[in-house]
């Protein structure tokens, strides 16, 4: 019985708590985390971790390795040596920075080299596109506003106040033609999302006199683009905005 507790606590601290730990520093939700993801990357994070402790062993550099197989050995009845709690920590150690490692590089494979990203969107990962693009219209101060064509040919158009509620993928919009009212629309019942707002270049062309207030937002929906894609706004919005700047040193100080 003591051995089964025994092995039972080990499998628990060095597969299933590793892999939970690599997973979530990867940026996983829980739903996302099958046990057999779990036991996996656990797996692999203990294989890696004992490897590094090996080959410190066969280089002369440590006796880790074989103290914590004896403790192992010795604590399950198998020899009688005298058991090394300094050896476990140590391997727990390893193996837990070999975890947060292993997360970390799943992580930086999904949202790419931060110092290769322009701007400060945090991406969040493949599958959740539509998200990041959200997120980037609420960072540049702006109003994701949609339209949503539905399978059944109907379209809901307005703002988008909320996404994914109740662990079901959804949309809430504030109706374009009545702000009291507010519509769930399922990301199931999509078959194409559109991304819509004022033509602001072409009524600041019209209207010198509010292009300042006018720009600052052409900026916010630069920097969407550019988070979108790295140089995508800069393409769409630079030569405009150049060209209809009445007043380029008070434009420059505002950060335009």
């Amino acid at each position: 019985m003591a051995g089964l507790t025994l092995a039972a606590l080990l499998f628990l601290l060095m597969i299933y708590v590793p892999g939970s730990v690599a997973l979530g520093v990867a940026g996983r939700r829980r739903t996302e985390r099958s046990l057999s993801d779990v036991l996996t990357t656990g797996s692999g994070v203990f294989v890696i971790a004992l490897g590094i402790m090996g080959a410190l062993q066969l280089a002369g550099r440590s006796g880790i390795f074989e103290r914590f197989m004896n403790t192992i050995m010795a604590a399950s009845g198998v020899v009688q040596v005298k058991p090394s709690p300094e050896a476990m920590l140590i391997m727990f150690s390893v193996e837990y920075t070999v975890a947060f490692i292993l997360g970390w590089v799943e992580l930086l494979m999904v949202t790419g080299r931060p110092w290769d990203q322009r701007g400060s969107v945090v991406k969040v990962k493949p599958g959740d596109s539509l998200l990041e693009t959200l997120i980037a219209y609420r960072k540049a101060g702006l109003r994701p506003d949609v339209v949503i064509h539905l399978k059944d040919g109907h379209k809901v158009e307005g703002e988008c106040l909320r996404y994914n509620w109740n662990g079901k993928t959804a949309f809430l919009v504030r109706d374009a033609d009545n702000p009291e009212k507010q519509i769930w629309v399922g990301l199931d019942e999509v078959v194409r999302i559109e991304f819509v707002n004022l033509n602001i270049v072409e009524i600041a062309e019209r209207d010198k006199e509010k292009s300042l207030e006018l720009l600052r937002k052409i900026a916010a929906h630069k920097k969407v683009l550019n988070w979108m894609s790295p140089g995508y706004g800069d393409e769409v919005y630079e030569g405009k905005i150049r060209a209809i700047k009445n007043n380029p040193g008070k434009l420059e100080r505002e950060g335009l």
